[in-house]
């Protein structure tokens, strides 16, 4: 026998590929397992070694205050993970109460607020 026949054939339109390289992939400097360049961390479980740490998510809920020109303060809430557009409402009030007690009279702030995003009305309920 050749020593080219115990070589595994090639297809045809993969024989003018070239050689291989190792672009894309690097070795993990404590277990030596090669992984991807773009991986967070080592594949090999035992090793489990961090090579950057991901970005920071980004808070799923922002809110604006809206300027009514009423004792009332109003929110516009989007949530990030129902999609761009999707916003709800909250509204805050404050109001002052006065308690009359043996010692004198004290002046308390409550706040009472509804909420219209729809997690909020299902936990209402």
């Amino acid at each position: 026998m050749e020593p080219n026949s115990q070589r595994t054939k090639v297809p045809a339109f993969l024989s003018d590929l070239g050689k291989a390289t190792l672009r894309g992939i690097r070795k993990c400097p404590r277990c030596g397992t090669f992984n991807g360049t773009r991986g967070l961390s080592c594949k090999n479980k035992t090793c489990g070694t961090i090579f950057r740490y991901g970005a920071r998510k980004q808070p799923s809920i922002e809110a604006v205050k809206i300027i009514t020109g009423s004792d009332l303060q109003v929110y516009s809430v989007r949530q990030r993970d129902r999609g761009p557009d999707y916003r709800c409402f909250v509204e805050l009030g404050v109001s002052e109460t006065a308690i009359q007690t043996v010692d004198g009279t004290i002046i308390t702030q409550l706040s009472s607020g509804r909420c219209y995003v729809p997690s909020c009305l299902k936990a209402a309920t």
